[in-house]
């Protein structure tokens, strides 16, 4: 629970108004009358931070703020809902589940779909970069949690409902049990699993991660600390080999050179990732990196390469191997390769031992 004065009421409430909606408690330490009430928002707010902005205030130490806010009676439960609509004294019973129900009617239902099997598919495939997290419940309607999280995550990851009767879109997720939060990205073969407790701070901390990681440009830090995620041909390295390669589901196509590949080639090999994004349909996925010979040469040895330039087509998986590119280095050259072995053609090499570390250096 927030504790509010005149220096924090309008950056913690005020100006928070735009998607947020806030419970205050206005109340003198001995009215007489807060003690039982205090009890219950203390509950309230174990359960609902973070759904809600849940706060009190002193009038005894903060007799200007709450005169200001033209509180007339202690206590005084009051809801701050999303602007335009104006504040009001909540009446109801003052139990946490009545008060829910009355402060969950200002939650806006936005940035949520229901799902259905016949349209999965094309959902996910939707700004492919945006993960999208699917609640599986066999309750009506929109739980509270989910349009909190939606109206707080929105532009960062999709939120849909997927509901029992759909046994065919159960069966293709493989839930069993209600409800089930599952993350899902375009570029992952199987979902993330969401093993927490149903309690908003515990889903936000989780989905969050994964927003910051998938999403180019998700906040401020992801920007600026994976510059990777959002360069057409990335520098392999420790860092960035997890997001982009290794533990993605795509060919790995990897330049293996002193510094990365400059035009015309780096523009060829855009050229040639839009028209393997373009033909997705198909199976078609490689990503494109780089790797820097003299700062990761135990990386470089694993593939037996006599001499640089080279250009390597990496799989992944229980085991690691790869197919070497032999011809010339061109962007239509790269893309018969690709779509040789994207046609089931090459034989692919094992990297005996598996991949070595990455060197640690400052990135």
């Amino acid at each position: 629970m927030i504790l509010l004065n005149s220096g924090n009421f309008d950056s913690q409430i005020t100006k928070k108004r735009d998607k947020a909606t806030s419970l205050i408690h206005f109340y003198k330490e001995h009215d007489g009358r807060s003690q039982d009430i205090a009890e219950v928002i203390k509950e309230f707010s174990s359960n609902w931070q973070g759904v809600y902005i849940i706060a009190a205030v002193d009038c005894q130490a903060q007799a200007a703020l709450c005169e200001k806010e033209q509180v007339r009676d202690e206590p005084t439960l009051r809801v701050y809902p999303p602007f335009p609509m104006p504040a009001m004294d909540y009446e109801g019973d003052r139990t946490v589940s009545a008060i829910n129900k009355s402060m969950a009617k200002h939650i806006p239902t936005r940035n949520i779909v229901d799902i259905n099997s016949e349209g999965i598919d094309a959902y996910i495939k939707d700004k492919p970069s945006v993960p999208k997290c699917l609640l599986f419940t066999d309750k009506k309607g929109t739980p509270t949690l989910i349009k909190a999280l939606a109206n707080n995550m929105e532009g960062k990851i999709f939120f849909a409902i997927a509901r029992a009767e759909d046994e065919a879109l159960a069966k293709k997720y493989k839930v069993t049990n209600y409800p089930t939060i599952l993350l899902v990205k375009a570029s992952e073969k199987n979902p993330f699993v969401y093993s927490g407790e149903m309690k908003y701070s515990d889903i936000y901390d989780y989905v969050n991660v994964h927003a910051e990681t998938f999403v180019p440009g998700g906040s401020d830090e992801s920007a600026a600390t994976k510059a990777w995620m959002t360069e057409t041909v990335p520098e392999l390295h420790r860092l960035s080999a997890d997001d982009i390669c290794l533990k993605a589901d795509n060919l790995c196509v990897i330049y293996f050179g002193t510094a990365k590949p400059e035009d015309p080639l780096h523009s060829d090999l855009k050229d040639v990732s839009k028209r393997l994004t373009s033909a997705i349909d198909r199976g078609a996925s490689a990503k494109f990196m780089w790797l820097n010979i003299n700062e990761e040469p135990d990386f470089f040895k694993a593939f037996d390469i006599s001499e640089t330039p080279a250009l390597a087509v990496m799989k992944t998986g229980k085991r690691s191997r790869f197919i070497m590119h032999e011809g010339a280095m061109t962007g239509d050259a790269i893309e018969q390769t690709l779509n040789s072995i994207l046609g089931g053609d090459g034989k692919f090499t094992n990297i005996k031992g598996g991949l070595p570390d990455f060197a640690f250096r400052k990135i």
